[in-house]
């Protein structure tokens, strides 16, 4: 099995990167920490996956660590999902937040990815939440906070703002302003929704 490679990134388009490695061109689907620290015409060094689809279509997947590709794994073992809907959500959040919505129990974080609908996430959520704890390559990874309440919802919407692009500042401002209106404190998704108006009326 392919575990890792080694080369020079040739090109970046999207979420692939293009490994050269000794003259053979590598097309992977790559994370968003990948995505973040490649640099074309620099040597990067992928762990992978490779997988196999429906028609023998191939499909090779990057990691920056041996813990997202695990993540990774244990995605693709929840039904319905597939290597491409695992590797949108590593493409548009950090590992630690998908591991703090699964820990915590908080679907919209996950639903915050493109793709994924609020069942799914939530299946995610019911499927590898114990997995997970009992998993130490992963559950070390990230500590989840002891929050209650409010301050839980809060947490968990800016978290999702940060990782949909929006700067700490940003986040923070988008979720004053949706704080302030009647949103139910135990609303993620609607807070979510409300910080997210409010931030692309200021754009």
């Amino acid at each position: 099995m392919l575990q890792h490679l080694q080369g020079i990134v040739d090109s970046i388009e999207n979420q692939y990167v293009v490994l050269d490695v000794g003259g053979l061109g590598f097309a992977l689907l790559c994370s968003r920490s990948v995505l973040a620290r490649a640099q074309r015409g620099g040597n990067l060094r992928l762990y992978t996956s490779l997988s196999v689809a429906e028609g023998g279509i191939l499909s090779l997947f990057g990691f920056s660590t041996p813990e997202e590709r695990k993540l990774f794994d244990m995605l693709t073992s929840v039904k319905g999902i597939g290597g491409k809907m695992a590797m949108g959500l590593l493409g548009t959040l950090e590992m630690e937040t998908i591991l703090h919505a699964i820990l915590s129990g908080s679907p919209v974080l996950l639903a915050s990815a493109p793709g994924i609908g609020r069942k799914t996430a939530e299946r995610i959520c019911f499927e590898l939440q114990e997995k997970i704890k009992k998993t130490p390559l992963l559950s070390q990874t990230i500590v989840v906070p002891e929050l209650s309440g409010q301050s839980t919802v809060a947490a968990a919407v800016l978290q999702a703002l940060e990782s949909l692009g929006f700067s700490l500042a940003e986040s923070r401002e988008g979720l004053q302003e949706a704080l302030k209106k009647t949103v139910p404190p135990d609303s993620e998704e609607q807070l979510l929704q409300a910080a997210l108006q409010s931030l692309t009326r200021r754009r």
